[in-house]
């Protein structure tokens, strides 16, 4: 568990270490981020992301040299360290282990922290072949596991896959990009607006598409006579990254050049009723 920590922390100290660097003149480097202060002395990068994986791995294979018995909490630490380090094959070869030993199966957060490595590695292919092999050994997938899932298949250009286990997700109730929320009029009124600040870019994308599919279909997912509200910030003054990938979507490839910000929250995409009308009678046929 330690090794797993220390490599989330590392991850951490790098990526602080990146935005620390940006902000401070080139001049006063050696001043401010002196390797004594931080204990990373004669340590590259790439070092600092092997160390703790492989510090996991070694502690785990000399368990099973002194016929110690690994728990579920230590295969998830070490499968999780590895999968921070993006070293997806490592990650693999730890739920191998524990299949081929048969003593303790692999769970949902195990094979999420796999998942995970792949998704890091673009590593589409075992990542549907574990998520398969999940559904096989009656493991329900969660929002974690989907979303790392869709990642791995939107990096690699797999998109067509992606929104096949999206809308299967959607439809077996694994994810619900609906929210109910009090509208702001004189009666509060309760509407259902979609929610995607939790979303990655790969999901959003695909779940704002899903949305404005059906209502082409027969079965239309929301009901055109009401304004489409989509929630892509944390909160009122948030626009995030979503916001304008979002309109852009709806702009670009709907042809909704309507669709834009809430003036009252900037966490909002705002697509009205008689937009949403008028794209539905251009389109459907």
């Amino acid at each position: 568990m330690a090794c797993n920590q220390a490599e989330h922390q590392n991850h951490r100290m790098v990526a602080s270490h990146h935005v620390l660097s940006a902000r401070t003149p080139p001049e006063r480097e050696e001043e401010d981020f002196g390797c004594d202060d931080i204990g990373m002395a004669g340590i590259g990068r790439e070092d600092l992301t092997l160390q703790w994986w492989e510090c996991a791995l070694s502690l785990l294979r000399r368990m099973t040299e002194e016929s110690l018995l690994p728990d579920l909490q230590i295969y998830s630490s070490v499968i999780s360290a590895c999968g921070v380090a993006g070293k997806w094959q490592r990650a693999i070869g730890v739920l191998k282990m524990m299949e081929d030993e048969g003593r303790i199966k692999p769970n949902l957060y195990c094979i999420n922290a796999a998942m995970s490595a792949c998704e890091k590695g673009s590593a589409w292919i075992e990542a549907v072949a574990l998520f398969e092999q999940m559904k096989f050994n009656g493991i329900r997938p969660n929002f974690v596991t989907i979303n790392s899932l869709v990642i791995a298949l939107d990096k690699s250009g797999q998109r067509e896959l992606a929104e096949n286990i999206y809308r299967k997700a959607v439809s077996t109730r694994i994810l619900s990009h609906w929210k109910w929320n009090k509208a702001k009029n004189e009666d509060e009124t309760v509407v259902r607006m979609m929610d995607l600040h939790q979303y990655s870019v790969s999901m959003a994308k695909i779940a704002v598409s899903h949305v404005i599919e059906s209502m082409l279909t027969k079965y239309p997912a929301h009901d055109i006579t009401q304004d489409l509200v989509i929630i892509t910030g944390k909160g009122k003054y948030d626009i995030g990254v979503l916001g304008p990938l979002i309109i852009s979507i709806l702009q670009n490839d709907f042809g909704l050049k309507e669709a834009n910000l809430d003036d009252d929250n900037k966490g909002r995409v705002i697509v009205l009723s008689k937009d949403l009308n008028e794209f539905v009678k251009l389109r459907k046929w």
